[in-house]
Formats: structure tokens, C-alpha cells, sequence
């Protein structure tokens, strides 16, 4: 093997002095790295680091915000569920009390209507009876060529067809005057049409339509 010569072994010093200077010194190493380079790397580094932590510190806080930003949406959803909720109850309650003025709304009309009828029948056989005639016949519910009427009534002389209608209408006018040309093709006899109604919903047009078809309004 061949023999270390003095200037290997001063080398060899050397570099066991460096490297404990560079473990043991921080200043030297600074100092080195300067010479190399890499001081300015590090320093870099060391800023890329400071950077990199207060990301992360944000991130931190945003991350608390998004937890709170989530809990406080959890806490509205929650408070519009129960809005609607209670928007849904309010809904079936209105629309119960809607079937229930509905079909309020059809049994006073219906109690109205036999009212009426009761009302015009009392005073046409009134009417019949001061004038000398003498009833041969009167159906309620009266069913004349495919129309029902709430009242006929035949004498010797006339027959007399009543309809009674709460809110009556210009179509309403029109079927009874179809109801008179049916009659007067079947009878000899005169044919009186009657239309009972409420004055207050009564209109012009029907009065005037009742007028140009030969319909007696009567209205209470």
C-alpha cells in the first residue's frame, strides 16, 4: 500500500476541521454558503417557508369561517324548513276551510233556491186562484224535453213553467224560451214563462234578454 505523504494528511486535517467548523459553527456556515451560493437559496428558502406558514395560517382561519359560514347555513335551512312547514299547515287549513265555504256556499244557494221556489209557487196560486182558474196539475222538478224546471203548473187555460235561479244568466233565458217553443207546439193553451231570481244579482242584460224572449222576471 502506498504510504500517505505530509501533504495528504494536512489535507485530510483540513477537511475534519471544515466539516466540524460547519457542524459545530453556524456563522461559518453562513459564511460557506455565502461563498458557494447557497446563502441566498437558503435565505429564499427560509422566506418560501414564512410565506408557506401563513398560508397555512389562513387557510386555518378560513377554514373556521367556512365552519361557521356551514353552521350558520345549517341553522337558516333549518328556519326555512320549519317556515315551510308551517306555510304547508297554513295550506291545508285554508283549503279545508275552502271545501268547507264551498260546499257552505252550495247549501245556502241550494236553501236560497227553495226558498224562492217556495216563495213564487205561494203567490202564482194565489194569482191562479183569485183569477177563477182552477189547478189541474204541479210537479216540482219537472223534466220538459230533456230540461228539468224547478216548477210546472197546468190550469185549464195556461201552463206555466218556473225556473229558479239564484244567479240567473242570459243562457238561463234562453233555455226557458226554447222550453215555451217546445210547449206551444205541444198545447193549445197559453204558455207563461217564469223566472224567479235574487234583484240583487239580477243584471240588466238578463232583464233586457228576459224582455226580448217573452220571460217573466220576478225577483225577490
Amino acid at each position: 500500500m502506498a504510504s500517505t505523504t505530509g501533504n495528504e494528511r494536512d489535507l485530510v486535517a483540513i477537511k475534519k476541521a471544515i466539516f466540524k467548523l460547519l457542524e459545530e459553527d453556524e456563522e461559518f456556515r453562513y459564511a460557506i454558503a455565502a461563498k458557494v451560493g447557497l446563502l441566498e437559496i437558503l435565505q429564499r428558502l427560509e422566506q418560501h417557508d414564512q410565506k408557506f406558514n401563513e398560508i397555512l395560517e389562513r387557510l386555518d382561519r378560513h377554514e373556521e369561517e367556512i365552519k361557521g359560514i356551514k353552521e350558520e347555513n345549517k341553522r337558516i335551512w333549518g328556519e326555512i324548513h320549519k317556515i315551510w312547514e308551517e306555510l304547508r299547515r297554513h295550506s291545508e287549513i285554508l283549503e279545508k276551510h275552502t271545501r268547507m265555504l264551498g260546499s257552505l256556499g252550495n247549501d245556502i244557494g241550494a236553501l236560497t233556491e227553495a226558498t224562492l221556489s217556495r216563495f213564487v209557487r205561494d203567490d202564482l196560486l194565489d194569482e191562479i186562484r183569485l183569477s177563477g182558474e182552477e189547478v189541474v196539475e204541479i210537479k216540482r222538478m219537472y223534466v220538459i224535453n230533456g230540461y228539468e224546471v224547478y216548477l210546472y203548473i197546468e190550469t185549464h187555460k195556461r201552463v206555466i213553467v218556473v225556473e229558479i235561479k239564484t244567479r240567473p244568466s242570459i243562457e238561463d233565458i234562453r233555455r226557458l224560451a226554447r222550453i215555451g217553443d217546445y210547449l206551444r207546439k205541444k198545447t193549445l193553451k197559453e204558455v207563461r214563462l217564469v223566472l224567479a231570481s235574487l234583484k240583487a244579482k239580477t243584471s240588466l242584460d238578463v232583464a233586457s234578454e228576459a224582455r226580448n224572449n217573452g220571460v217573466e222576471l220576478i225577483v225577490y
